[in-house]
């Protein structure tokens, strides 16, 4: 499988089956939480940080 030089993540229930196709191919569960979960932090940053701290 070519990839043009270009990193493979696979992410989801069948992405362990795929892993014998794309053999150079990085497997991560949790790739699009992870991504969302950063979005939701850089969006909400400000917010956050006027909150008082109890």
């Amino acid at each position: 499988m070519i990839s043009y030089k270009k990193d493979i993540y696979l992410t989801g229930g069948d992405a362990e089956k795929l892993l014998c196709i794309f053999k150079s191919a990085t497997l991560n569960k949790n790739l699009l939480f992870d991504g969302m979960k950063k979005l939701i932090q850089l969006n909400f940053e400000h917010i956050l940080d006027k909150i008082p701290k109890i």
